[in-house]
């Protein structure tokens, strides 16, 4: 009859206890690496890259730019504009800045521009994923915003802004559109 001695048995337990801790960690890393996987601006990335307007005509020029920033958890607008001078105002330049950023699936947007507006959205999107909506907050003394981008092909965005006058935050009326070609 032969015994184990309790290191045998000792050892035994550790090389378990080792293979057990290597195959939790392996597992652990799989569903690490699976939800790195995931995408939270899957649906946002139609918005990619250099954008300039297209036939400006008499309202100017314009071009923006979205990219993604700090380890992809922002998204960032920014837009630059020369509209000519008119027989009502004097030629202007616009810039802006907006950074989308997630908490969960909710996507919030803080807008900036050269006029010193500052302007706090929320984002939705379409249920086909090619309308990116922004709403501004109601607030009973000041206008109220929706900025709009439509997917139209590969290479091609829509938008339009509108406003509300206050005291009616869902009275919006169109202020402009446009369309833009990918440079």
């Amino acid at each position: 009859m032969r015994f184990r001695s309790s290191s045998s048995r000792s050892a035994g337990w550790m090389v378990a206890l080792f293979l057990t801790a290597i195959l939790i960690s392996a597992v652990g890393s799989a569903m690490a690496q699976d939800v790195k996987k995931v995408d939270p601006w899957a649906d946002y990335r139609f918005l990619l890259g250099e954008w300039v307007a297209d036939n400006p005509g008499d309202q100017g020029k314009g071009e923006c730019s979205f990219s993604l920033d700090l380890q992809d958890k922002i998204m960032v607008r920014k837009n630059h504009a020369d509209a000519p001078a008119s027989k009502d105002r004097p030629a202007t330049v616009h810039d802006d800045l907006m950074i989308m950023s997630r908490s969960g699936d909710a996507v919030k947007a803080e807008y900036y521009d050269s006029e010193d507006h500052l302007i706090n959205y929320t984002v939705t999107i379409s249920s086909n994923k090619d309308t990116l909506i922004f709403v501004s907050e109601v607030s009973p003394q000041a206008p109220r915003f929706r900025l709009a981008y439509v997917k139209a092909g590969d290479s091609k965005l829509a938008g339009s802004f509108e406003f509300a006058p206050p005291g009616k935050p869902e009275a919006f009326s169109p202020y402009l559109k446009w369309t833009m070609s990918r440079k």
